[in-house]
């Protein structure tokens, strides 16, 4: 026989081995001085764990690990709070600006909406520059995209395709332990 698996250590250590199976396993034993360091070891391993005094979870201890895993979703009442918070916040500023100014209240929803209609002027415009600029940003990524693609393609009819292989693994190994490590860091929170 071969040398049993841990798995096989373990059942037998459990008696949940067939009979002649263990049997086997003890026949194996007597000789083969590693895989009876292995079973004495996972014995004495085995008679630690039982030792251990019982863990005394907290009856809340489910709800607590799954409230970190999934965090609540914000209930209806913190946006209404939100909504009615910075809808007081509103008048409290109309209110201040009607006091210290000596417009009528109407000439102060005047100069509101032409203060509002201003705002989303500049908005726009700060917008449509963004995405001009990412359009850019953009072509000069395809254009880059399509320059290293042209390289490559030359590169290639210069090298041996055992060679072209080689490269093609090692850039497919190596970007994906980076994006493996990045993810990683990310998950974990270092720094990059």
């Amino acid at each position: 026989m071969s040398c049993p698996t841990e798995r096989q250590i373990y059942l037998y250590l459990e008696d949940e081995l067939p009979v002649d199976e263990r049997e086997s396993i003890e026949k194996h034993i007597s000789f083969c001085l590693p895989c009876k360091i292995l079973l004495e070891d996972r014995e004495m391993m085995m008679q630690a764990v039982e030792t251990l005094p019982p863990l005394d979870m907290p009856a809340d201890f489910t709800q607590q690990v799954m409230a970190k895993v999934f965090p609540r979703v914000s209930s209806v009442r913190i946006w209404v709070a939100g909504s009615a918070t910075a809808f007081s916040l509103m008048m409290f500023i109309f209110l201040a600006i009607y006091l210290q100014s000596d417009i009528s209240f109407s000439g102060v929803f005047v100069r509101l909406n032409s203060s509002l209609w201003a705002f989303v002027k500049n908005l726009s415009v700060f917008v449509v520059k963004l995405f001009k600029i990412a359009s850019v940003i953009f072509e000069i990524l395809i254009q880059f995209a399509s320059f290293v693609l042209k390289t490559l393609a030359s590169l290639a009819t210069l090298i041996r395709p055992e060679f072209q292989i080689i490269l093609i693994t090692l850039t497919v190994v190596l970007s994906i332990s980076l994006l493996y490590m990045m993810r990683r860091k990310i998950w974990t929170g270092d720094k990059i």
